[in-house]
């Protein structure tokens, strides 16, 4: 048996006279949150994040930069040089728990087309962190 936890729960009866509401104790066992969780997982939701490999890598002139997400979160994606300095900033919003993929056209931060080389992607989503590279060939 799993940990026993109390919750609270309210029953809001209506009548013609009026509405009663009583209010009650339950006792609900760990196996609850193992069930949702299986819920969650049938529904195909991601267990955990995971930031994966670019496709196509190599790459020219475009590649697919596909993460996903447990629960919603605020996400930042940035592309990095091999100097650490930004390059371009892809991502910086609310995403849904899921799936995601972005594409990165490799221009930088003001359009302009940058050269072959490795490039790092860095993925921010509320404290998980992740960076994998990619090789741009022109």
């Amino acid at each position: 048996t799993g940990t026993v936890n109390p919750v609270d729960v309210t029953l809001t009866i209506g009548d013609d006279a009026g509405t009663t509401s009583t209010t009650a104790e339950i006792e609900v066992e760990d196996e609850l949150d193992k069930t949702m969780a299986g819920v969650a997982k049938a529904a195909g939701l991601p267990e955990g994040y995971a930031l994966f490999q670019n496709y196509p890598n190599p790459f020219n002139p475009e590649t697919e930069i596909r993460f996903q997400l447990p629960e919603a979160r605020h996400v930042v994606v940035r592309i990095y040089n091999t100097l650490g300095q930004e390059i371009r900033s892809l991502v910086d919003r609310d995403y849904a728990a899921g799936p995601h993929t972005v594409n990165w056209d490799g221009k930088d931060n003001h359009g302009q087309p940058v050269s072959s080389g490795v490039y790092l992607y860095q993925l921010h989503a509320g404290e998980f962190a992740s960076v994998r590279k990619m090789l741009l060939v022109r």
